[in-house]
């Protein structure tokens, strides 16, 4: 740093600084040592060095990775402050969001530290997915929280006989499955993630115990932001737990309060954030109520300011009965304007139809409004009348093809990280962060890699 005449440091003060595996064993709730479960002992890095030197600091705020909002949702409320810009959805898809399994596993807390119920749970769905032809294409990850979850699963996995599993655990895949534990999931990204938390309720007493290694310690919430922002189109959270059977009168740790509410997200959808909602409508704008009002005397359904982020489409509108938004109206109206870049006006509108897929964009402008509103409004007919043909013509295809409706995967850009700057922010476009699969000369499977969390462990 001191050969040069200006520093950029760049990082993410709210994921994953650089660790040490720690010697000293730790004790859970109930007193019982966990030798096995060796934790990180965050060390000091540059960028905390920086942040806490108050050096100036300009934040990237513009999320792409994620094809529906509530996969960066829960970060932007809990860690960021709601300072990310991120991109409304038309709605849920068949393969996009955030989905609570809950299995009836046991966690073998005493032996083998593993839940082989969850386990065989996961390789059930990823054999799933790579046989239905809705699916196939997706990229897959698993994470989990210990590193004995992580063998079991890949070991089932490299045990497998399905041809199609075996063909995508090989470095020759472009995205080859990976299976990680919490330590080391940092920097990797897949369309679809799957996530084991393993841990269950104890059958003697009822109780979940509550020491979930790394993530109950001090900076344990850093490891589940890191773990939560892998996916682009899905995270499938499976659970031997309900999101209640996390006691939080018997915790103060971070990162196992912040585990229990992303968990009753996943069960119970947005509404579980705090204050969270599909629909931000408590900005007044008269001249927003007076277009949504004409359009719903249309027949339309309608709601304003619709998103999870500060970063809203003004207003959605759908043929009554439609299971996705159908039409996205950005208004030239004080949320436009305040925008600080050209870009934030009018480049970042047009990724709704090319990254979030909505059927239909359109531009309102006041002036056009005001000469002629009928014109507008026949083209918001317009535009709901050719999704439905397009949604006709997609079903009939699928039909065809025999997948399930709407559940394609769509080609996904690359990703930005969230997270706090001590450099002047450039735009943030794709690639600020983005993960490149490593590419060894044709290795086939994922054993012997400890770095790439891939290992396999001995048989006993």
């Amino acid at each position: 740093m001191g050969r040069g005449r200006s520093v950029v440091i760049v990082g993410d003060s709210k994921q994953m600084p650089p660790s040490a595996v720690m010697r000293a064993s730790h004790e859970d709730d109930s007193g019982e040592t966990d030798d096995e479960q060796q934790a990180a002992q965050d060390m000091e890095s540059i960028l905390s060095e920086a942040v806490e030197s108050q050096v100036p600091r300009h934040p990237l705020t513009w999320h792409y990775r994620s094809r529906d909002e509530s996969l960066i949702a829960f970060s932007n409320h809990r860690y960021y402050g709601r300072r990310l810009f991120s991109l409304p959805s038309p709605g849920a898809g068949a393969d996009t969001g955030l989905v609570w399994r809950r299995v009836n596993g046991t966690f073998d807390r005493g032996r083998t530290r593993t839940n082989e119920v969850e386990a065989r749970a996961v390789v059930e769905e990823i054999a799933r997915r790579l046989h239905d032809p809705a699916t196939a294409n997706a990229s897959l990850g698993v994470v989990t929280f210990n590193i004995q979850q992580r063998d079991l699963i890949l070991n089932l996995l490299e045990d497998s006989d399905d041809p199609l599993v075996t063909a995508r655990l090989t470095e020759e895949s472009e995205e080859p499955i990976f299976v990680k534990n919490l330590e080391n999931v940092q920097g990797d990204e897949r369309d679809v993630i799957l996530f084991s938390l393993a841990f269950s309720t104890d059958p003697a007493t009822g109780l979940l115990p509550l020491n979930f290694g790394p993530l109950s310690q001090v900076g344990g919430e850093r490891r589940l932001n890191v773990a939560i922002t892998r996916a682009r189109r899905l995270v499938m959270l499976f659970a031997s737990f309900d999101p209640a059977d996390i006691d939080l009168s018997r915790t103060s740790a971070v990162g196992t309060r912040d585990l229990r509410a992303y968990c009753e997200l996943a069960a119970n959808g947005p509404a579980a954030l705090s204050g969270g909602s599909l629909s931000r409508a408590a900005r007044t704008d008269e001249v927003r109520a007076a277009v949504a009002d004409a359009i719903r005397d249309r027949g339309h359904d309608v709601v304003v300011g619709y998103g999870l982020s500060d970063f809203t489409v003004d207003i959605a509108v759908r043929r009554p009965g439609a299971s996705r938004w159908q039409v996205a109206i950005i208004l030239d109206g004080p949320q436009w304007a305040a925008r600080p870049t050209v870009a934030d006006r009018d480049s970042a509108p047009r990724l709704l139809r090319e990254s979030m897929q909505w059927p239909a964009l359109l531009r309102f402008y006041l002036p056009a409004w005001i000469r002629d509103r009928e014109s507008f409004l026949r083209e918001v007919d317009e535009a709901i009348a050719n999704a439905e043909a397009a949604e006709a013509q997609a079903t009939a295809e699928a039909a065809a093809a025999g997948a399930e409706p709407g559940a394609e995967v769509q080609p996904t850009a690359a990703a930005t990280e969230p997270g706090d700057q001590t450099a002047p922010a450039t735009p943030a476009g794709p690639g600020a962060e983005s993960a490149t699969p490593a590419t060894p000369s044709q290795v086939k499977g994922a054993r012997g890699s400890r770095e790439r969390g891939t290992r396999r462990s001995p048989r006993k």
